[in-house]
Protein backbone atom coordinates (compact mmCIF):
# COMPACT_ATOMS: atom_id res chain seq x y z
CA UNK A 1 0.00 0.00 0.00
CA UNK A 2 2.84 2.39 0.89
CA UNK A 3 4.49 1.98 -2.51
CA UNK A 4 1.19 2.88 -4.18
CA UNK A 5 1.06 6.12 -2.18
CA UNK A 6 4.60 6.97 -3.34
CA UNK A 7 3.62 6.24 -6.95
CA UNK A 8 0.76 8.76 -7.06
CA UNK A 9 2.83 11.98 -6.87
CA UNK A 10 5.25 10.65 -9.50
CA UNK A 11 2.33 9.77 -11.74
CA UNK A 12 0.88 13.27 -11.35
CA UNK A 13 4.24 14.99 -11.90
CA UNK A 14 4.76 13.07 -15.14
CA UNK A 15 1.36 14.09 -16.51
CA UNK A 16 0.69 17.60 -15.23
CA UNK A 17 2.04 20.60 -17.12
CA UNK A 18 4.97 22.34 -15.43
CA UNK A 19 2.93 25.44 -14.72
CA UNK A 20 0.52 23.43 -12.58
CA UNK A 21 2.97 21.05 -10.92
CA UNK A 22 5.43 23.39 -9.17
CA UNK A 23 3.65 23.21 -5.79
CA UNK A 24 3.32 19.44 -6.04
CA UNK A 25 7.01 19.12 -6.94
CA UNK A 26 8.00 21.23 -3.93
CA UNK A 27 5.82 19.16 -1.59
CA UNK A 28 7.11 15.89 -3.06
CA UNK A 29 10.72 17.03 -2.62
CA UNK A 30 10.07 17.95 1.04
CA UNK A 31 8.47 14.55 1.61
CA UNK A 32 11.42 12.74 0.03
CA UNK A 33 13.87 14.74 2.15
CA UNK A 34 12.08 13.64 5.30
CA UNK A 35 11.12 10.05 4.48
CA UNK A 36 12.76 8.90 1.26
CA UNK A 37 15.88 7.03 0.40
CA UNK A 38 18.96 8.96 -0.72
CA UNK A 39 18.76 7.72 -4.33
CA UNK A 40 15.11 8.69 -4.67
CA UNK A 41 15.81 12.12 -3.20
CA UNK A 42 18.73 12.68 -5.56
CA UNK A 43 16.57 11.61 -8.48
CA UNK A 44 13.84 14.03 -7.43
CA UNK A 45 16.26 16.94 -7.08
CA UNK A 46 17.86 16.06 -10.42
CA UNK A 47 14.45 16.10 -12.09
CA UNK A 48 13.62 19.45 -10.53
CA UNK A 49 16.89 20.98 -11.73
CA UNK A 50 16.35 19.55 -15.23
CA UNK A 51 13.02 21.34 -15.40
CA UNK A 52 14.64 24.56 -14.19
CA UNK A 53 17.40 24.41 -16.84
CA UNK A 54 14.95 23.46 -19.59
CA UNK A 55 12.91 26.53 -18.74
CA UNK A 56 16.00 28.75 -18.75
CA UNK A 57 17.30 27.55 -22.12
CA UNK A 58 13.82 27.62 -23.64
CA UNK A 59 13.53 31.26 -22.60
CA UNK A 60 16.96 32.22 -23.99
CA UNK A 61 18.73 29.67 -26.15
CA UNK A 62 21.87 31.79 -26.27
CA UNK A 63 22.29 31.77 -22.49
CA UNK A 64 25.48 29.73 -22.69
CA UNK A 65 26.00 29.80 -18.92
CA UNK A 66 22.72 27.95 -18.47
CA UNK A 67 23.80 25.42 -21.12
CA UNK A 68 27.12 24.92 -19.29
CA UNK A 69 25.34 24.34 -15.99
CA UNK A 70 22.82 21.99 -17.58
CA UNK A 71 25.55 19.93 -19.28
CA UNK A 72 27.53 19.72 -16.03
CA UNK A 73 24.42 18.56 -14.20
CA UNK A 74 23.92 15.73 -16.68
CA UNK A 75 27.64 14.85 -16.72
CA UNK A 76 27.49 14.62 -12.92
CA UNK A 77 24.46 12.35 -13.17
CA UNK A 78 26.41 10.14 -15.60
CA UNK A 79 29.37 9.94 -13.21
CA UNK A 80 27.04 9.06 -10.34
CA UNK A 81 25.48 6.28 -12.40
CA UNK A 82 28.90 4.86 -13.18
CA UNK A 83 29.97 5.01 -9.52
CA UNK A 84 26.84 3.18 -8.41
CA UNK A 85 27.26 0.40 -10.94
CA UNK A 86 24.54 1.13 -13.45
CA UNK A 87 23.55 -1.06 -16.34
CA UNK A 88 24.93 -0.43 -19.81
CA UNK A 89 21.50 0.75 -21.02
CA UNK A 90 21.24 3.31 -18.20
CA UNK A 91 24.73 4.56 -18.92
CA UNK A 92 24.05 4.84 -22.66
CA UNK A 93 20.83 6.76 -21.99
CA UNK A 94 22.73 9.19 -19.75
CA UNK A 95 25.42 9.66 -22.41
CA UNK A 96 22.74 10.41 -24.98
CA UNK A 97 21.16 12.99 -22.64
CA UNK A 98 24.51 14.78 -22.33
CA UNK A 99 25.06 14.66 -26.09
CA UNK A 100 21.57 15.98 -26.72
CA UNK A 101 22.20 18.94 -24.44
CA UNK A 102 25.49 19.78 -26.13
CA UNK A 103 23.97 19.41 -29.60
CA UNK A 104 21.06 21.67 -28.70
CA UNK A 105 23.45 24.20 -27.14
CA UNK A 106 25.82 24.45 -30.10
CA UNK A 107 22.85 24.82 -32.45
CA UNK A 108 22.42 28.34 -31.02
CA UNK A 109 25.13 30.16 -32.93
CA UNK A 110 25.93 33.64 -31.58
CA UNK A 111 24.62 36.59 -33.58
CA UNK A 112 27.05 39.00 -35.14
CA UNK A 113 30.71 39.33 -34.31
CA UNK A 114 30.64 40.10 -30.58
CA UNK A 115 33.70 38.43 -29.15
CA UNK A 116 32.22 37.70 -25.72
CA UNK A 117 29.38 35.61 -27.22
CA UNK A 118 31.72 33.71 -29.51
CA UNK A 119 34.14 32.99 -26.66
CA UNK A 120 31.42 31.26 -24.61
CA UNK A 121 30.20 29.40 -27.70
CA UNK A 122 33.71 28.11 -28.49
CA UNK A 123 34.18 26.97 -24.88
CA UNK A 124 30.90 25.09 -25.20
CA UNK A 125 32.30 23.26 -28.24
CA UNK A 126 35.52 22.53 -26.34
CA UNK A 127 33.61 21.10 -23.39
CA UNK A 128 31.61 18.93 -25.80
CA UNK A 129 34.81 17.64 -27.40
CA UNK A 130 36.36 16.92 -24.00
CA UNK A 131 33.25 15.04 -22.93
CA UNK A 132 33.42 12.88 -26.04
CA UNK A 133 37.16 12.25 -25.71
CA UNK A 134 37.29 11.58 -21.96
CA UNK A 135 33.90 10.23 -20.93
CA UNK A 136 32.86 8.25 -23.99
CA UNK A 137 36.36 7.55 -25.36
CA UNK A 138 35.15 8.66 -28.80
CA UNK A 139 37.49 10.42 -31.15
CA UNK A 140 36.61 14.04 -31.83
CA UNK A 141 37.41 13.44 -35.48
CA UNK A 142 34.62 10.88 -35.71
CA UNK A 143 32.03 13.35 -34.41
CA UNK A 144 31.67 15.33 -37.60
CA UNK A 145 33.00 12.92 -40.24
Amino acid sequence: MFSYILYLPKFALDRLPRSRSSNLYAAYTRFEKQHGARLILESTVLGKRRIQYEDEVAHDGRNYDAWFDYARLEEGALRTLREEGSTEDEENAAIERVRDIYERAVAHVPPGQEKRHWRRYIFLWLDYALFEEIETKASVYSLRC
